[in-house]
């Protein structure tokens, strides 16, 4: 029987939607890889007159300091890059040696306006089902 998709994928990370402009470095929550087979980060980019920067980052612990994970950025949004998605895939065995936590690092440039910017992880692929056992406490319901 195949079950809900709340059974195989979670909400495990995030940014908030919000209005950035010159934002450095805001961070998803750590993603304990341990618990996942891969991730998924959605980052959405409203109207916008600034750059948008997304890439990922890995740690061998929940509070450690994070490096930047190899071939898991995306290219530049310009200005002009209105009301865009863009995806990063991660896969646990796509970490370094000894590295088990991850976070999304979001970065805004200068603009005159800034633009929304928001970003959601989804934990894909869970050890140990129900993913749902592990969404963020943010997670108001499941319907």
């Amino acid at each position: 029987m195949i079950g809900l998709p709340s059974e195989r994928a979670a909400v495990v990370g995030g940014i908030v939607p919000l209005l950035r402009d010159n934002v450095a470095g805001a961070l998803t929550d750590a993603i304990d890889m341990a618990k996942w087979h891969s991730v998924m980060f959605v980052l959405t980019v409203g109207a916008t007159d600034t750059t948008t920067d997304f890439k990922l980052q890995e740690s061998a612990t929940s509070a450690g300091s994070y490096t930047d994970i190899t071939g898991r950025a995306i290219t530049q949004l310009s200005g002009t890059d209105d009301n865009k998605y863009a995806i990063v895939n991660l896969r646990s065995i796509q970490l370094g040696a000894g590295m088990r936590f991850v976070k999304g690092s979001l970065t805004t440039g200068d603009g005159t306006t800034g633009g929304n910017t928001a970003v959601i992880a989804i934990g894909l692929e869970p050890r140990f089902p129900p993913a749902f056992d592990d969404d963020l406490a943010a997670v108001a319901q499941i319907v």
